[in-house]
């Protein structure tokens, strides 16, 4: 092997170590961005929790207006 050729060699080497720790450090940063999403998003708050309230009659229409909806059937001939 000549000098030169062992150079691109080196440089090559080089420069994938660089690429693989930057997109070591991509991925590293987005699952960490994902999983406190994660966490937050299941936090929940006791003192809330107790003053949710569920009007009935809004949640049976809106659960009727989606499931028990009629739909017209496509006519082919």
């Amino acid at each position: 092997m000549s000098a030169k050729q062992r150079q691109k060699i080196d440089n090559f080497f080089f420069v994938l170590a660089v690429v693989s720790v930057a997109l070591a450090a991509i991925v590293i940063v987005t699952f960490k961005g994902v999983f406190s999403a994660v966490i937050t998003a299941y936090e929940t708050d006791g003192a809330k929790l107790g003053e949710i309230r569920v009007d009935k009659d809004k949640l049976d229409q809106s659960y009727k207006a989606v499931f028990e909806k009629e739909y017209e059937r496509l006519k082919l001939e």
